[in-house]
């Protein structure tokens, strides 16, 4: 761990991620905030949604009630979050390594006393404070939402929810950090693309009976806030298999980026 180089990735990171934080932490602020206004919509509307069959399925409706500040959070804020801080973890993970041969600064980077196994594990470790960082600033306006609202915070699920869901950044982020040693360029779309498609396979997974393989498979199964709210037991399968995930990808970004030839 070179700490000169985690200072510079931090660096290099504190704007994005700033931004990011700011963007979905306010969003679900002001989505908090507004429950009070819509309390009595909501539970007119909370019995209607969950007549809708495979729709209250996909989005947990048929567990949890929005006329409630936990089904809301559940349903609502939790959507903010979620797709949010994925977003975020693939786009500060997918060109943590291919910048350094897409900007031609892997020569002088690797020049110095850095060896590239130190580099791998040090940028990954700037991609962890930046998602920390990230979770710490979203639960702080949160907060301060759940403040403006006069209501108390369900902690013991609350807690349980954003650890899942960090858990579940972290995978992301490690798929998208070996993704990166094995290019030169730049892969944002693609990054955003795999988070839609981990989301989207879980919804159908809880609508279409023979997917629910996909439960499993998606990192969104074991960081369901339905689920976790309506305490609903969680598998831990794919909690299992997220962890694996994350070992094999890391581990596969330090073995290629080792012998890899980066271009001059």
């Amino acid at each position: 761990m070179n700490k000169a180089l985690l200072k510079h990735e931090c660096r290099q990171l504190k704007k994005t991620t700033l931004i990011w934080s700011l963007a979905v932490g306010l969003l679900g602020l002001l989505t908090i905030a507004v429950f009070s206004s819509l309390q009595g919509d909501m539970e007119q509307m909370s019995e209607q949604f969950a007549k809708m069959g495979a729709f209250a399925d996909a989005v947990g409706m048929n567990k949890m009630s929005i006329g409630t500040i936990e089904g809301y959070y559940a349903v609502e804020v939790s959507v903010i979050f979620g797709l949010g801080g994925a977003m975020f973890a693939a786009s500060v993970a997918i060109n943590m390594l291919s910048k350094e041969e897409g900007g031609h600064t892997g020569e002088f980077l690797y020049a110095t006393s850095v060896s590239r196994g130190g580099a791998v594990a040090t940028k990954f470790a700037a991609v962890l404070i930046a998602l920390l960082t990230f979770t710490v600033i979203c639960l702080a306006l949160f907060g301060v939402g759940f403040l403006i609202l006069g209501a108390g915070v369900p902690l013991p699920k609350f807690t349980h929810f954003h650890a899942m869901q960090l858990l579940m950044n972290v995978e992301v982020a490690a798929i998208c950090f070996a993704i990166s040693a094995y290019t030169a360029q730049n892969l944002f779309g693609l990054g955003i693309g795999l988070v839609l498609v981990l989301y989207f396979s879980d919804m159908m997974a809880r609508v279409v009976p023979s997917l629910e393989i996909l439960k499993t498979v998606s990192p969104y199964g074991f960081a369901c806030a339905a689920d976790i709210f309506s305490d609903t037991k969680i598998e831990p399968a794919g909690i299992v298999l997220g962890v694996i995930c994350i070992i094999v990808a890391l581990t596969a970004a330090v073995i290629h980026y080792r012998k890899k030839d980066l271009a001059a």
